[in-house]
């Protein structure tokens, strides 16, 4: 897999090096501010007491290539690390957990009900590929979709002050910690917006926004009961060759 990703990133520069000199590029940094989060409010979570967007900046190169006057391809490399701090108030959240303090320390796994704190920042080295349409000379608006390999893995957490069940027990748990960092999935794929202002010949502003359409975990990771997603957007500046 590793050699079709280098494979299919030499052949987009590539087709870009040899076309018409109309051609812009762009170098683009930015802030991702958003969460790796279901659908929809799952009914494990009863209430969420906090939120803190993890803001690692982002850099990206791309380069459009036009199809007539206002259409085009705008494609590139992106580096970007995409986390958030959560905490949540949790009722029968299903976990595997190594308790440091509580009735039996110890590995368990069971149904928790009490305060989780989440830690997801993961990293990608991501390629867009996307349509674009130029409204005048300052804005570009796009639409198309993205296709990322993870080279950074974390995903972390906290339990406290809660009960832990199972079929056969129940405990209490003041502290325990857990770590599903290798279970998120190598390859992110998914959707994507973005629209950039040229402010001037050289600078512009830009926005972006990126849902997932695959899950965060592995398919075959069941210690949390429903799908997480990366769905982000990112504010940022470009400067225009």
């Amino acid at each position: 897999m590793k050699k079709l990703f280098y494979i299919i990133l030499f052949f987009t520069f590539y087709s870009f090096s040899f076309s018409q000199n109309d051609m812009d590029y762009r170098l683009r940094a930015g802030i991702s501010i958003g969460g790796t989060a279901p659908l929809n409010i799952p009914q494990e979570i009863r209430k969420l007491e906090g939120y803190q967007p993890s803001l690692i900046p982002s850099i990206e190169f791309n380069a459009h290539y036009p199809l007539d006057k206002n259409w085009g391809i705008i494609s590139g490399l992106r580096l970007e690390y995409k986390g958030m701090h959560t905490t949540a108030n949790v009722k029968q959240w299903y976990v595997t957990m190594n308790v440091s303090r509580g009735d039996n320390p110890g590995e368990v796994k069971g149904y928790f009900t009490g305060t989780v704190e989440l830690n997801s920042v993961n990293g990608y080295i991501t390629i867009p590929l996307l349509l674009s349409y130029d409204l005048g000379t300052h804005w570009r608006f796009g639409a198309g979709g993205f296709g990322a390999v993870a080279i950074d893995r974390n995903f972390t957490g906290e339990a406290s002050d809660g009960d832990l069940y199972d079929l056969m027990s129940h405990q209490y748990v003041e502290s325990a910690s857990f770590d599903f960092s290798n279970e998120v999935r190598h390859f992110d794929f998914g959707a994507q917006l973005s629209a950039d202002w040229r402010i001037t010949e050289k600078i512009a502003v830009s926005a972006q926004f990126a849902f997932s359409l695959t899950p965060l975990f592995n398919k075959d990771f069941h210690n949390v009961a429903y799908n997480l997603y990366n769905i982000y957007g990112n504010i940022g500046a470009a400067y225009v060759f």
